[in-house]
């Protein structure tokens, strides 16, 4: 492997381009290695993202009319984890139709093997109506869907579906968390 070093930076034969202070792989799935001392395949960190999307909630036989003062959430992907943080601010509910809520517009699809089939997302709600129980909530993103499931929690343990009669104008849903991505 030839380096050769141009008076912007060093570049390596083999696809690496240190230039302005920024190391760059010049191939797809290259990255580093890290805490080995050789290149196996589960130790390269190959993949590194932040940004935002934008979050709906929706009613599993759709709906509409839901108005935000905020939907905007924060992401940052490293390797195969997505980190999510944000706050889901409704102002008006609009008309959401079915017997479950979910929100849609994840950034990334989740992983579909059996042992991620469901991942659960922290929340913490304001202004819910329905929660008459004390019950927490959480979002569970679901196999390869851009989704995650409302689930409300009882006291009693068990947990069922949010529904929209659940929420009112006004709620808002604090949420952090991680999932799994698919590749």
């Amino acid at each position: 492997m030839a380096a050769t070093i141009p008076t912007n930076g060093i570049g390596l034969d083999a696809g690496l381009d240190v230039t302005g202070g920024d190391i760059t792989f010049k191939t797809a799935d290259k990255g580093v290695n890290l805490g080995v001392t050789s290149g196996a395949a589960s130790n390269l960190l190959h993949d590194y993202e932040e940004g935002t999307w934008t979050a709906s909630l929706q009613g599993n036989l759709g709906g509409s009319g839901t108005g935000y003062d905020n939907a905007t959430m924060q992401y940052t992907k490293i390797g195969r984890t997505v980190y999510i943080t944000g706050t889901l601010d409704m102002n008006d509910l609009g008309s959401l139709g079915g017997d479950y809520l979910k929100v849609a517009g994840l950034p990334f699809t989740p992983d579909a093997s059996n042992s991620n089939n469901y991942q659960p997302i922290n929340t913490l709600h304001f202004n819910v109506q329905g929660d008459v129980t004390g019950g927490a909530f959480t979002w569970a993103v679901y196999a390869a869907n851009t989704f995650a499931y409302v689930f409300e929690s009882h006291n009693t343990g068990a947990s069922q579906a949010t529904k929209a009669s659940d929420y009112e104008d006004g709620t808002i849903v604090g949420i952090s968390g991680a999932y799994i991505t698919a590749a």
